[in-house]
């Protein structure tokens, strides 16, 4: 905390002395930093240069990208050479599309406290036998502190030192903490960091079960189930995070530079001197890391050890029971195998929990928060993302021709990922088979279009449509299909456009060094703050 108040007052007297600086220079640059001066590759010992800009914007995206991952626990046959190729595919997917590992960050955040919250629920209907005897403590929210701290500083100290009744009772004096689960539990559980195993000798003869468990399949297990595995298991919290291989370095030096990045722009704004494409384009980046780590706050970090929980055998039938547990009511899937493949369902016991895997119901048809959550944080992130980027609308370019496709590519990874939420929300509403009331409700030239598309396909099924029957039975069926096939079109057809566009974004705001603006170079106040570059 030193370090960063000291780094404050810094800024601050470099910002006063900085603006008389800047007073000194403004008469020198013009609106938007249009120079009438045009250079190419810039070097130089007392302005920036083009390498300065480019090592500073790197390292900025390479600390955000590295540090913001935080990968599920690996295979343990895993060799040391996969799991780096896997953290650097990973970190290119990041970079590439932030957006999702944001989303997927929001989405892990809202299972892990799900899964808390009903484990508690569990507990205070069942009981802890269900739980195998372990406690459930709550997750504090940042607002809950912020107001738990303004009691105390109101003089109402005493009030929260003292227990409730209700508190009192349902504290266990024999509960420890390796046996109170907690968020970070919940997490850990979820990035498949607890295995089951026992070994079956019922009259099915010998066999070795291992599969991982979730925090939900901890949650869910009833009276009739065999005996919650929880209850050969002890775990604590800090026993945990020790494992966490959260580099506090790491996070600071990504701090430093996005903060320095953030006052480097504004103070170009300010002073009205030309900032460059690859700066906003990695201002974007630091924005989606600073949300992305806030959503990761309580998730573990590259943790590569499992804990196996031995379960005894000898429980005949009921060992069968641990098998197929997790698929009763719910089931882990891949989101992006569930975009191309629409529907489908994988029943299979869980042995890896991949790093893009979401929670949904396990009858397909019903709705899904959590995936819903995914779809909404992905789109609202792209938009801003994107957004960001079009405040270099009027920056220069080499060429008319690049500047234009800037701005397009601006406004397809703005405005894709939210054409893809209304269609595939309007796909879920054709998939409950209504669609006599879509077709009432719509507009005359949308019903031409269902008309003549489903005459057409009874056309190829062989279908007669002598009697005049708009609406067969199989137009249900019809209307189904379709809204598949148009899911998974859709996304095929936006991620691509999606990618393409993110692509131009990056090489073009690489391909603008080749021509620029002199002021471009012009340093500001913010090159005496420390940063790495």
């Amino acid at each position: 905390m030193a370090v960063i108040q000291i780094y404050f007052l810094v800024i601050m007297f470099l910002a006063v002395t900085g603006a008389q600086s800047g007073n000194n220079t403004s008469e020198e640059t013009t609106p938007l930093g249009a120079s009438s001066k045009q250079v190419g590759w810039k070097s130089g010992a007392n302005t920036r240069s083009t390498l300065n800009i480019l090592y500073t914007c790197l390292s900025t995206i390479i600390a955000c990208t590295w540090a913001i991952l935080h990968l599920n626990v690996p295979h343990q046959e895993d060799s040391k050479s996969v799991k780096i190729k896997r953290k650097l595919k990973w970190m290119m997917a990041t970079i590439i599309f932030p957006e999702f590992v944001f989303a997927h960050a929001i989405t892990e955040r809202k299972m892990a406290l799900d899964d808390l919250r009903l484990m508690q629920k569990k507990k205070k209907e069942e009981g802890l036998e269900l739980l195998g005897g372990w406690q459930v403590r709550g997750h504090e929210t940042l607002w809950e502190k912020i107001r738990k701290w303004w009691k105390v500083g109101a003089g109402e100290k005493n009030s929260n030192t003292v227990p409730s009744n209700d508190t009192a009772q349902e504290e266990d004096p024999v509960s420890t903490p390796n046996r109170t689960w907690t968020l970070t539990h919940s997490y850990y559980a979820n990035m498949g960091g607890i295995v089951i195993q026992f070994n079956d000798t019922s009259r099915y003869g010998s066999n070795r079960l291992e599969r991982i468990e979730t925090a939900r399949g901890f949650a869910s297990y009833n009276r009739d189930d065999p005996p919650n595995p929880l209850a050969y298991f002890s775990l604590s919290e800090a026993s945990i995070r020790d494992r966490s291989k959260a580099d506090p370095l790491v996070k600071v030096v990504a701090i430093m530079q996005i903060l320095w990045l953030l006052l480097s722009v504004i103070s170009r704004l300010i002073q009205r001197v030309p900032t460059s494409q690859l700066e906003i384009m990695t201002l974007s980046f630091a924005a989606c890391a600073i949300a992305t780590y806030s959503a990761y706050w309580n998730k573990p970090k590259d943790v590569d050890f499992q804990e196996i929980i031995n379960v005894p055998g000898g429980l005949g039938e009921n060992s069968r029971n641990y098998k197929n547990k997790w698929g009763e009511d719910f089931f882990y899937i891949s989101y992006f195998r569930l975009a191309l493949t629409p529907g489908y369902l994988d029943s299979s016991r869980l042995t890896k929990m991949m790093n893009d895997q979401i929670v949904l119901p396990k009858h397909f048809g019903e709705p899904s928060p959590v995936l819903n959550l995914m779809n909404t944080s992905l789109a609202a992130c792209a938009t801003m993302f994107g957004a960001i980027h079009c405040y270099a609308w009027n920056f220069h370019s080499p060429t008319t021709t690049e500047r234009w496709l800037w701005r397009g590519a601006s406004i397809l990874s703005m405005s894709l990922p939210v054409i893809q939420i209304i269609i595939l929300w309007a796909c879920e509403r054709l998939s409950d088979g209504k669609g006599r009331r879509l077709h009432l409700n719509s507009n005359f030239l949308l019903q031409i279009i269902i008309r003549c598309t489903f005459k057409i396909w009874c056309g190829f099924r062989g279908i007669s449509l002598e009697r005049g029957e708009e609406y067969p039975d199989d137009f249900g069926e019809w209307v189904r299909l379709n809204s598949s096939i148009l899911a998974l079109v859709t996304f095929i057809l936006t991620f691509s456009m999606y990618t393409l566009s993110r692509l131009f974004l990056i090489i073009l705001s690489f391909s603008a060094f080749r021509r620029a603006p002199e002021g471009l170079y012009r340093s500001t106040w913010v090159r005496f703050l420390p940063y790495i570059g």
